[in-house]
């Protein structure tokens, strides 16, 4: 073997390097299986339910809002499962190999990865949750699309973002919905990116409930977007939208408006300077 491969672990005995991490990837897919069937076949919460008309009628708002969550979960796990499994395959055939461990016991094994379930679950914005999803396309995307319409030194934009999630709409295929999530979900990217920015203005918020409100928030809403992906048609979207009152389609640009319209990033930029400004002279005073 050659290239970045040419000390990978290999032989009968060497075999252990990969069948541990491969099945301890397996049980994870397993694992995710499990907690797939337990949402959808022992709970009932099915995601092809929400575009129904029965979905719109049952219970009240607060009730379909709990079940798309739910149901969205359970199908979240069905996708993890076969993502786990590739892994693990990886892992056995050695194509996942990425060199010896940095504290000299073993070897890594995450050259190639589909899905990190854990930091996914647990990430407090999109653009996280969306680079651990379905991984390694995440990376063709930034690498392939997004940069190339970057340039050197650019950064992304809302127009960058947009035609990087129009590739990845095109990807999936034809289903109209494909295309009304992927555009909502880069208006949602750009309004995180600015809510970031804009952070200061939440320093009301104890700084130990930031993290889980933010993965609360994102995956509401994540979860919505992937309800309405799996709608597929206009009929079956607007069917769900119309039983959650179309809220995060609506919420969404809305607060990107308001962030853009009142010049919410500069503002904090400038709290953020002054903050420093005063620190800095905090400082200098006690050095004298």
């Amino acid at each position: 073997m050659k290239g970045v491969y040419a000390d990978a672990p290999r032989g009968l005995t060497a075999g252990w390097a990969t069948f541990v991490p491969a099945m301890k990837k397996l049980a994870e897919g397993v694992l995710c299986l499990a907690i797939h069937l337990a949402f959808v076949t022992g709970l009932g919460f099915s995601v092809y339910f929400c575009g129904t008309p029965e979905y719109q009628k049952s219970g009240n708002w607060g009730w379909r809002f709990l079940y798309y969550n739910m149901a969205m979960t359970g199908q979240r796990f069905m996708y993890y499962t076969p993502w786990c499994i590739n892994d693990a395959a990886m892992i056995s055939c050695g194509m996942a190999y990425n060199g010896p461990a940095k504290d000299g016991t073993g070897y890594t094994w995450d050259r190639i990865v589909n899905i990190y379930v854990w930091s996914l679950e647990t990430a407090a914005t999109p653009v996280k949750m969306m680079g651990f999803w379905n991984h390694q396309i995440s990376v063709w995307l930034n690498n392939y699309v997004q940069s190339r319409m970057l340039g050197k030194g650019g950064k992304p934009t809302l127009a960058i973002s947009l035609g990087t999630f129009a590739v990845s709409a095109f990807w999936h295929g034809f289903y109209p919905f494909y295309y009304v999530m992927f555009f909502m979900s880069a208006v949602f990217v750009e309004l995180a990116k600015d809510v970031y920015r804009c952070r200061i203005l939440f320093s009301f918020i104890p700084e130990g409930a930031r993290h889980p409100i933010a993965n609360i928030v994102t995956m509401i809403c994540l979860n919505y977007f992937g309800t309405s992906f799996n709608s597929l048609t206009f009929e079956r979207g607007l069917t769900f939208g119309r039983g959650q009152n179309h809220f995060v389609f609506i919420l969404v640009p809305v607060a990107l408006a308001v962030v853009k319209g009142l010049g919410l990033v500069k503002k904090a930029k400038k709290m953020e300077e002054a903050l420093k400004k005063k620190s800095d002279e905090k400082e200098t005073k006690k050095d004298k």
